[in-house]
């Protein structure tokens, strides 16, 4: 049954959808900057910034998404995944392979970082060094919190909040029209975790970003449900808050986000890693898959 006839619309225009999407996106990310240099003027740049991310995730996320599908689908909320009510299978193998994943997953990020361009684009690689470190200084800005209260609010506009309007975005909206645009629902789940990574705009960590996305994107898919990918991104953004506010007040060992990439057993472990995270996936596809099978025939 294709997704089309679930959500009551026979045909859905998929090329008018992409293009409302994104350009409701590009003038969220417009409005965004303005309001952005307007609380420059007036706070100090972690509030400013904090605010403007709240903004950006409202305007440039969520909003683009609730557009298209009340515009274009008769059930909106069930074509986004967030009426869908997940399985406790689902949420839990969310929280598993992402546990199994960590140390693959720190070896990938560690290569992308290391990634080193031909020396003919060596001016280019210097502009995109540029780019991160300017995005490396904008992340510690927001995750610079000295107070347990500091800590939770910022776990809920970077965690929380972040998690649930990129999801929307990404998975719920983009995500949604390329199954149906493109041969195949692999080339959505990965054509939209690329777009995600892209946009984040750090090329130096474009690949883990991407396989992230895809994780999500793979979740959203077999489940049916949003709530698993919004799980796994809130709590993939949350640990990033509290590991750091953690780590400052020398609770945590900064040597903790190294597990798979430091050591002489780090190959083994991340190779485990790799082969446990794509058994764990593959049974869980099985699963989910026939679970959501079995829901869609008693509706």
């Amino acid at each position: 049954m294709k997704i089309s006839y679930i959500f009551g619309a026979q045909r859905q225009p998929t090329l008018r959808m992409i293009l409302t999407l994104f350009l409701l996106m590009l003038g969220g990310l417009l409005l965004t900057n303005v309001t952005g240099a307007l609380l420059m003027k007036v706070a100090s740049l972690p509030t400013a910034l904090k605010w403007t991310t709240v903004v950006q995730n409202l305007l440039a996320f969520v909003f683009p998404a609730l557009v298209v599908g009340f515009m274009y689908v008769l059930k909106p909320m069930y074509y986004l995944g967030v009426a869908n009510r997940p399985s406790l299978l689902a949420m839990a193998g969310v929280v598993a392979v992402y546990v199994l994943m960590t140390p693959a997953m720190n070896t990938l990020i560690a290569w992308n970082e290391n990634w080193t361009l031909p020396a003919a684009f060596s001016e280019l690689e210097t502009v995109l060094r540029s780019q991160e470190e300017s995005a490396r200084q904008m992340t510690e800005q927001l995750l610079d919190v000295s107070s347990f209260g500091s800590m939770l609010m910022t776990v809920l506009y970077i965690g929380v909040l972040t998690g649930i309007c990129e999801e929307l975005f990404f998975r719920g909206a983009l995500q949604r029209i390329l199954q149906v645009a493109m041969p195949n629902a692999h080339m959505a789940v990965w054509t939209s975790a690329l777009v995600f990574s892209v946009l984040h705009f750090q090329f130096f960590g474009l690949v883990p970003r991407m396989c992230l996305g895809a994780f999500f994107g793979y979740m959203f898919l077999w489940s049916g449900s949003l709530w698993p990918a919004i799980l796994g991104h809130v709590m993939n953004n949350s640990l990033v808050v509290i590991f750091t506010y953690m780590e400052k007040n020398g609770i945590l060992d900064s040597s903790m986000d190294k597990l798979g990439t430091e050591g002489e057993a780090a190959p083994m472990i991340a190779a485990m890693s790799a082969v446990l995270t794509v058994v764990t996936m593959v049974w869980l596809s099985r699963k989910l898959k026939k679970s959501h099978k079995e829901c869609r025939i008693e509706k």
